[in-house]
């Protein structure tokens, strides 16, 4: 149960909300591509994905549309990353254009 300090008012909650629809909104008029998403708790590394978004809050949800974050418990942090066309012939061979 989290204490008062650290409970969210339904009026935050609501601001993040709307912060995260207009990122969303932003993220998704660019150009698609391929990102990295790590995941880690506080002790270790937990894993990792390369999906195809427009930004991290376009890459986050995709991870969880394939329930990619599913397995993992508790208090998880996300790290994304572009990656370049170049950069994805190079280690996955062949061009990746889809």
């Amino acid at each position: 149960m989290l204490s008062s300090a650290t409970a969210e008012t339904p009026a935050k909650v609501a601001n993040l909300e709307r912060k995260r629809a207009k990122e969303l909104a932003r993220e998704r008029r660019q150009r698609g591509g391929w990102y990295w998403l790590g995941f880690a708790n506080n002790s270790r590394f937990l894993g990792g994905a390369i999906v195809w978004a427009h930004g991290f809050e376009t890459a986050t949800l995709q991870a969880r549309k394939l329930n990619i974050t599913r397995a993992f418990r508790g208090q998880l942090e996300t790290f994304c990353e572009s990656i370049s066309a170049r950069d994805m012939e190079f280690w996955f061979g062949g061009p990746f254009l889809w």
